[in-house]
């Protein structure tokens, strides 16, 4: 019975996704990653305002020492993502004297995505009396001046390698380049085809690495926290690759005339038929298009493409929006994931056409359309 219910589950989620759409796409960023010394603390905050959000740091400790779910909640870019405690889940924090209990950072990565300035910062909590020591990484969004709790979607794998590697391991990984063998090994398995740190290829040796116990005690925090074997950086920059998921992602079919979208096609002399329209958004903006059937007066029909609308578009959007253009919609709906078996997924375009969990990456595609047109032969030239 556990099994059937489990398989009734992911058959939910593979028919979500593709109602959905759930398109993956990713940049190559700047990333800047600090690693903190472990004589830098930092207690609980002794008044009400001395709970910040000023920097990634002061948020981590308001919510590691928060006393209420008014502090807590005030952390959270939606608060609609937040959960609220029983006043006694408060009542140790409030009951531990303040030298008794601290938090240290160990790391923060900080980058821009989507236009917004966002950081991850790795701390671990010491309490005195309890051998825990409560490891926690947040992921962080700065509005305004302040730095809110904002979990992107799609980033387990992401989360899983900042968690998992020391802090010195990390500082080489970014940097690109390190002393020891080991970690210069990892690095030359983990650079993508740009040369940065691609995290789902450090995800997969992460794996590796742990089943191997004399590398993981050497590279990651699962026995400790000593980085005295490997010579790094306290403050590095470098490149990495970070994933996304475009929002609100719609294949919307015509199979009769729509007047509302043929009011903004100029038709001349001729006859039109709407086909599909694409819409979705990507960093704040919402984009739009058409593809229709332009049947002329000699009778030839010739495919066409318009913009619906304004946005000066960016390269993420661009590269959606070229393969729509250029390519059958059938496409999409091809190499998204399902749970049915179907003969596409032995196909070279689908194998190398994966994100994260499966999903179609439009960024992966959409250089392998511009490295290898033939694999795309039977998508050519059919809106």
């Amino acid at each position: 019975m556990k099994k059937f219910l489990l398989l009734c589950v992911f058959l939910l989620m593979g028919k979500l996704c593709l109602a959905q759409n759930v398109l993956e796409y990713h940049i190559d960023t700047p990333i800047r990653f600090q690693a903190y010394k472990e004589q830098d603390k930092l207690y609980r905050p002794r008044t009400l305002t001395d709970y910040k959000q000023n920097t990634p740091e002061a948020a981590a400790q308001s919510y590691f020492f928060a006393i209420s779910n008014a502090i807590l909640s005030k952390l959270y870019f939606d608060q609609s993502n937040y959960t609220e405690k029983e006043d006694s889940d408060f009542v140790a924090i409030k009951k531990t004297p303040i030298n008794d209990a601290y938090i240290q950072i160990l790391h923060k990565t900080s980058y821009t995505f989507s236009g917004k300035s966002m950081a991850y910062i790795m701390f671990i909590a010491r309490v005195k009396g309890i051998n825990y020591y409560f490891p926690t990484l947040l992921s962080l969004i700065k509005k305004e001046g302040k730095w809110y709790i904002h979990k992107r979607p799609n980033q387990k794998k992401l989360n899983d390698c900042l968690m998992m590697f020391k802090p010195c391991v990390m500082s080489c990984l970014v940097e690109g380049k390190s002393p020891d063998k080991d970690v210069e090994l990892l690095i030359r398995k983990t650079k993508s085809k740009s040369n940065t740190l691609d995290f789902v290829r450090l995800f997969d040796e992460l794996v590796a690495i742990q089943n191997n116990e004399s590398l993981s005690t050497k590279l990651t925090m699962t026995e400790n926290l000593d980085c005295k074997e490997i010579d790094s950086k306290q403050e590095v920059t470098g490149n990495a690759i970070f994933t996304g998921l475009y929002k609100d992602v719609n294949f919307k079919m015509f199979d009769k005339p729509n007047d509302k979208w043929l009011s903004k096609v100029d038709k001349g002399q001729d006859s039109i038929v709407l086909t599909s329209k694409l819409s979705f958004h990507y960093a704040n903006k919402e984009y739009s298009a058409l593809k229709f059937k332009r049947i002329q007066p000699n009778g030839k029909i010739a495919m066409d493409y318009l913009r619906l609308d304004n946005n000066q578009i960016e390269k993420q959007a661009e590269e959606l929006l070229i393969l729509y253009e250029q390519l059958s919609t059938k496409i999409f709906s091809d190499l998204s994931p399902s749970m049915v078996k179907k003969n596409i997924m032995n196909s070279d375009l689908y194998k190398r056409s994966r994100g994260v969990y499966e999903v179609l990456n439009i960024s992966k595609l959409f250089q392998l359309f511009q490295e290898n047109k033939a694999m795309f032969k039977v998508y050519m030239n059919n809106i």
